[in-house]
């Protein structure tokens, strides 16, 4: 491939990155994916005269004139055309209407700095206005294979498109080699341990014949597969198949994400796999409930957890096709006098910046990321071989690898005991305190809450392998969700779809987080807050053999500040559906509106009777003094002095009046169930 004389120059193994002063500035996204701004902090605006980066064309009509004889320039000029229509896109409004026609690039004036966090690649950027700069366009480099002479100075590879070849094969086994050989801090998933009640056999080669094992306390190691049921068929074990799945079990019968995870693990030279269609006895609702509830143990023991990450069910499988990647080649020859073949290919700008860590270790694109119980297979596993749409990726407790070469220190979030002094080892602040488990449970709870089960009473039991870690962490009761020790700001938990009202089938008491979808954890400050309520006692009772799944009752006895709220008729107070406002028994509107967990319209709240349950005093928005509460009405059928909880919101003092509560008042006593 031709390239020009600057093109040539562009030293990709050694390139500046963006000055610490755009680095450090604030990224806004504009409405098109395309579009995105670095403004530096004040402190650093000013005339545009600092250089920064690689020096490349410095006009538009010059790098349109290289890409004509330039591949490189050409690949580079195509995605800054694609920039330069969502910019004209954008300043005609776009299509949600907002128009940014103030926020347009200077000139096209182009610089290269290094992508972000030190990953292969590079940005190319243009000149905003001041010191504000554009990122244009983001690439990843690679080499093709192993044996390529610049392979020890670039860590990605071709990605194929066959999912399934015995190269991305290959690699995967690498990753995991590796990982057994050199991290310390990974040596429990690859001990010998406690294999599950039942596991498949899967043998050594595709001649062996694939058995269901009752394995009755024995050790060894296993996989686990972590994927979709979705609605296609599903292959499963019941009562009726039991036996003959221990017999034999025909690979042609599987499904295909079975299949694949038989491959890969028979590829990873280990016997046992476990998948829970297979593994559990469906329809049997006791050998669901125990085994439900090891699966926490059942994953955090795991030699690898195999997932389908790309797959929407269960017939799609590990090896999805992939789309292919438009790569460009051209010879470089590093400052060391090592010569070989590069291939240069688009990314998209947010992963090629700062950002690019959370965009890869989140996967909200995949469609496994959308399911609630797959969080915690990914959670609590030490390593996990994604087969995406997109590439492979692997995590362990060290790192995040992708096939294109990505490789980002750590991981997404867990909960396993030894990664958490890892972490706390990693991230020791001035004062020598390390990571707050508490807020490691908030981020874990609400990257779970949002998810989708298909069975709703599933809420509990779906994150109940978490919650055994975290009893275990906190050495606290574990109550439907919320933990004793901290119960009364755990009460303050914000948002929430709860479908219909009252809820036609009970999950959840209401006043757990769990009874709803979409709940946040509560802020920290109204957690924090003096509080006016006081926790009496609190019981669940636990339905089924899982200590931390499904319950058929939760009360909560409190003594607090209760007063009688009412829908405000205001209409400027309804401006969204299931959004209100309230009054007090003095007719005082409050000051906020309030978001209610269920699907009730105006008519239908005006019936109910209404009370604020105050929690506590918070004075950090003065001079509006709040006080943190929730939202209750009576409970149907559960006797006098027992409410429901409707909505956590937010009363302001000016707004209760002559009711306003004193630390010193005798408050009335009553049961949240």
């Amino acid at each position: 491939m031709e390239l020009c004389h600057l093109c040539r120059n562009i030293p990709f193994h050694n390139l500046p990155p963006l000055p610490d002063a755009h680095n450090s500035g604030s990224l806004l996204r504009l409405g098109p994916p395309r579009l995105i701004l670095i403004k530096p902090p004040l402190s650093n605006r000013g005339d545009h005269s600092e250089k920064f980066g690689f020096q490349h064309h410095q006009d538009l009509e010059s790098l349109k004139k290289s890409a004509l004889k330039c591949n490189l320039c050409a690949l580079i000029y195509q995605e800054v055309e694609l920039f330069i229509w969502d910019v004209h896109n954008a300043q005609r409004g776009g299509s949600n209407g907002r128009s940014h026609a103030n926020e347009k690039p200077k000139r096209y004036r182009f610089q290269i700095t290094h992508r972000g966090l030190d990953q292969d690649g590079f940005v190319v950027w243009t000149d905003g206005r001041k010191k504000d700069v554009w990122p244009v366009a983001g690439f990843g480099l690679c080499v093709e294979h192993d044996t390529d002479l610049l392979s020890t100075e670039f860590r990605g590879r071709i990605v194929e498109t066959d999912a399934s070849s015995s190269m991305s094969l290959q690699c995967a086994t690498q990753w995991v080699q590796q990982c057994d050989h050199y991290h310390e801090e990974c040596r429990p998933g690859i001990t010998r341990a406690p294999l599950p009640s039942r596991v498949l056999d899967v043998g050594h080669s595709s001649s062996d014949t694939i058995r269901l094992w009752e394995t009755r306390g024995a050790s060894g190691s296993y996989t686990t597969l972590s994927y979709i049921w979705g609605k296609a068929p599903q292959f499963t074990t019941t009562a009726a198949t039991l036996n003959a799945r221990k017999e034999g079990i025909p690979f042609d019968a599987l499904s295909k994400a079975m299949q694949d995870a038989v491959v890969i693990t028979r590829r990873m030279g280990i016997q046992y796999l476990w998948v829970d269609a297979v593994c559990i006895i469906q329809g049997d609702a006791t050998d669901w409930q125990r085994e439900s509830g090891r699966m926490g143990d059942i994953y955090a023991n795991s030699y690898l957890t195999i997932s389908a990450a790309g797959g929407r069910d269960t017939s799609q499988g590990c090896f999805v096709p992939r789309p292919s990647r438009n790569y460009t080649e051209f010879d470089y020859t590093t400052q060391n006098g090592v010569t070989g073949q590069l291939s240069v290919y688009p990314v998209p700008v947010l992963r090629a910046l700062r950002t690019l860590r959370f965009d890869y270790l989140k996967m909200e694109s995949e469609p496994i990321s959308e399911r609630a119980w797959t969080l915690q297979e990914r959670v609590l596993t030490c390593r996990t071989l994604f087969y995406a749409s997109d590439q492979m990726y692997f995590e362990c407790r060290k790192h995040f690898l992708s096939e294109d070469g990505v490789l980002l220190e750590g991981r997404h979030f867990s909960v396993d005991m030894d990664t958490i002094k890892l972490v706390n080892a990693r991230t020791q602040t001035a004062n020598g305190k390390g990571m707050d488990t508490r807020e490691l449970w908030d981020t874990v709870l609400n990257a779970y809450t949002p998810r989708n089960l298909t069975n709703p009473t599933d809420k509990l039991p779906a994150f109940s392998g978490m919650a055994a870690r975290f009893e275990k962490i906190f050495d606290d009761k574990y109550l439907a969700g919320l933990w004793e020790r901290r119960l009364i700001g755990d009460l303050l938990w914000t948002g929430g779809k709860g479908g219909a009202w009252p809820p036609p089938r009970y999950r959840a008491p209401s006043w757990s987080w769990a009874a709803v979808d979409h709940s946040q954890s509560p802020m920290t400050r109204y957690r924090q807050c003096k509080k006016l309520a006081t926790i009496l006692a609190s019981d669940v009772t636990i339905s089924g053999l899982n200590p931390f799944g499904e319950v058929s009752d939760g009360r909560i006895t409190l003594r607090a500040p209760l007063i009688r709220v009412f829908v405000d008729p205001d209409p400027q107070k309804r401006w969204s559906k299931g959004v209100f406002g309230f009054t007090t028994h003095a007719g005082k509107s409050m000051k906020y509106t309030t978001s209610i967990a269920y699907d009730i319209d105006y008519e239908t709240l005006q019936t109910l009777q209404l009370f604020a349950v105050l929690i506590g005093r918070d004075t950090l928005a003065s001079p509006v003094i709040l006080y943190p509460s929730l939202l209750v009405t009576p409970a149907s059928g559960k006797g006098k002095d027992h409410y429901s909880r409707l909505a956590m919101f937010l009363v302001d003092e000016d707004a209760l009046g002559d009711e306003k509560p004193n630390f010193n008042d005798q408050y009335p006593t009553f049961t949240l169930v």
